[in-house]
């Protein structure tokens, strides 16, 4: 846009299909040999970006020094310790909008102990990865099917997939502290939050700029048998 302007719209419409597995894990995965099977991906080219570390999702002083404090058990399955994580993650910090921004890395998470989704799930990306467990940044909506509100919702909401073997790719959500929540809604995913930014630029002048964010979600319940549907709707407002 080379000519002045004051204001810049951007405006999203989509229709998303996705059916429900109830958020069921196998019980296959809690077997005690699921991390050598994950050893066995280190050189797996498909697996290779999601298991090394990114910028933003990097595994440093401050981060050995917190997983150090939290305890690991050799006997327990990928899938025990990703809930643990998620759970402890859930505790120890403290939603707070505003507190980081895009760029924030893992480090300040650890030293504010406060942030938002994006830094929540750059966290656990980081401590997955450490531990031979492919994982991806997802990025997408909350949609709470009993219409009360969770933490970060209103706006874009960030989680984690991690791939255990016997499963595939299982959402963990740390913000939240839920497992394969069936409200998620998946948009993009990515090596962390700079391949999936909902939008991207590069501005040239001076004055200040201000963002304003709103989404609206409306639920549409697809009677297959019947062939016909009913409409409920979620305003979210930011």
């Amino acid at each position: 846009i080379h000519h002045p302007h004051s204001q810049l719209d951007i405006t999203v419409d989509a229709v998303i299909e996705r059916t429900s597995d109830n958020g069921k894990i196998s019980t296959n995965a809690r077997n005690h040999g699921s991390w050598s099977e994950l050893e066995s991906l280190a050189g797996d080219w498909d697996m290779w970006e999601y298991l090394n570390e990114t910028t933003l999702s990097a595994v440093t002083p401050s981060l050995e020094a917190w997983l150090a404090s939290f305890p690991i058990d050799q006997n327990e399955t990928p899938i025990s310790r990703l809930v643990r994580l998620t759970e402890h993650m859930h505790e120890s910090f403290s939603y707070v909008p505003g507190a980081t921004h895009v760029d924030s890395t893992v480090d300040e998470l650890l030293s504010k102990k406060s942030g938002v989704c994006q830094d929540y799930a750059h966290l656990m990306l980081a401590c997955a990865r450490s531990w031979g467990i492919p994982s991806r940044y997802v990025s997408g909506y909350l949609y709470d099917t009993q219409e009360q509100t969770g933490t970060a919702d209103n706006a874009t909401h960030a989680w984690v997939e991690c791939w255990l073997p016997k499963n595939g790719w299982i959402a963990f959500d740390p913000t939240n502290a839920k497992i394969n929540d069936t409200n998620l809604i998946t948009v993009a995913l990515g090596r962390d939050y700079r391949d999936v930014a909902p939008s991207q630029g590069i501005t040239y002048g001076g004055g200040r700029s201000e963002l304003v964010v709103g989404v609206t979600v409306y639920r549409q319940l697809i009677d297959a048998a019947a062939g016909t549907s009913n409409s409920r709707q979620q305003s979210m407002q930011q």
